[in-house]
Order: C-alpha cells, then structure tokens, then sequence
C-alpha cells in the first residue's frame, strides 16, 4: 500500500508528514491560528494563553536566532528555547533527552540536525501515540539579510507548546509525541530521522498532525490536508471548524 498517509506504511507515512492531516487537537489548533493571525491586538482565548503563544513567536523569530538555518548558532538556540519550553509546557522527556541528532547529506556535504522530542501521556490508550509536530528550522541568512520565519514556521513551533500546555490540564486519551523537527527547509531531513529512528513503536503511532505555516492568512482560512486520502477523518474536521470563527 503506498498511500503516504497510511499508519500501516510508516516510512511514507511521515515522509508525507506535512500533508497528513486530522484534528484530534481541533480546538485547541483553532484557537491558536486565531490568535497568531490576528493583530495587533491579542484575541482573548479560553483555550490558551494568547500572550503567551504570541510571545513565544516573537521570541523564534528574532533576530538573535538568525533565521535558524540547521547547523548554525541560531538554530542551537532556537533549539535551547524550545526544550525550555517543551519542559514549562508539561511535555515529558521520551528517552534520556529531549533531543535527538542525526546526519544527512545535502549540497554543501555532510550536515547534523537535531529534532526535539518529547510526549504527553494518554489517560486510557497511553500505549497509542499522535504525533504533533512542526519543524522549526528555516532559511537562516543570507547577503546580511536575515529570514526571521515568523510565519515559516516559528508560528507552528509556538503552537506546540500551546497545545502541549492545554492537554497536559486536560489529559488526552492517547499519548501526543510532539515533535520540533530540524531541516525540514533541506528536504524533511527532520521527519525522515524521526521515522527511521522511532521513539516508540512506529506501529503504534496512529497519525500525524503537523503544524506548518498557520500564522495567518488574509481570509481568516486554515487548510486542512489529507482527508481525501483518509475520508475518515473529515467528519472531524467539519466538526472542529463549525466550533471556530476561522
């Protein structure tokens, strides 16, 4: 079965981690893509901590990270802020560190990346996983000029520790693995490490929700893929968008 989106194949599965989509977290990813496309006011949110989750944008893409190309001093402290607040939001080490090396090749030769990694427990399925992930790299600089990625994708890096910071006061059923991939600008490096060296049992991941460039949008609209190849899961995508004003 090569359907990219299938749990049973999981190379192709997360592969295609950006395109494979559901909304077990509906709410809670509504309620941010609110509040990170709004401005200059931050929305009020019962869900999350608004100021918090903007804050936490600003802070990614500064300047200081220098855009956050992989394997640069901007990304190791980019990363350094995310396992900080990976830690602040109740996300819990899923092995001896948050974080997680791995090499690859690319035009300029051989180059290391580092994903973060860490979960929050399921109540009644804890032996289940959703992954919830978001890369959190970018174009770094170039000519002098840096690419902050405030949008691409410091906007779905944030959100991970909003929604890990919601499901940790409100347990979830199954575990959530959340993910802060590197190098996904240099060909989904990240997620390809992540599937060749799984935390858990690859088998018992059932899907991915992956976070990427949700800071706005002039229409106020969030898009939602992988329902054709899963039709399954369009219910709960109506469901959750019937609940939000985007």
């Amino acid at each position: 079965d090569l359907n990219p989106c299938n749990p049973r194949n999981p190379r192709l599965f997360f592969f295609a981690v950006r395109y494979c989509l559901t909304f077990s977290t509906g709410a809670v990813l509504f309620a941010a893509l609110i509040v990170l496309g709004a401005a200059p006011q931050v929305p009020q949110s019962a869900i999350i901590d608004s100021a918090k989750l903007l804050s936490d944008l600003k802070v990614l893409s500064a300047d200081d990270m220098q855009g956050r190309r992989t394997g640069t001093a901007g990304a190791e402290k980019a990363r350094a802020f995310i396992v900080e607040r990976f830690k602040a939001s109740g996300i819990h080490l899923l092995g001896a560190s948050y974080e997680s090396s791995f090499t690859f090749r690319s035009r300029s030769g051989d180059e290391r990346g580092v994903n973060v990694i860490g979960y929050v427990e399921g109540t009644r399925r804890a032996d289940r996983y959703i992954v919830v992930s978001a890369n959190y790299d970018h174009l770094g600089s170039r000519n002098g000029v840096i690419f902050n990625g405030a949008d691409d994708n410091a906007s779905g890096t944030a959100a991970l520790f909003a929604i890990a910071k919601y499901f940790t006061a409100h347990a979830p059923v199954n575990s959530l693995i959340f993910a802060a991939f590197d190098a996904e600008e240099l060909g989904l490096q990240g997620s390809q490490a992540f599937v060749k060296r799984p935390p858990v049992d690859i088998h018992r991941v059932s899907l991915d929700l992956n976070l990427d460039m949700i800071g706005r949008d002039p229409d106020g609209k969030l898009f939602v893929v992988g329902t054709a190849r899963q039709p399954f899961l369009r219910p709960h995508v109506d469901a959750a968008a019937k609940k939000s004003s985007v």
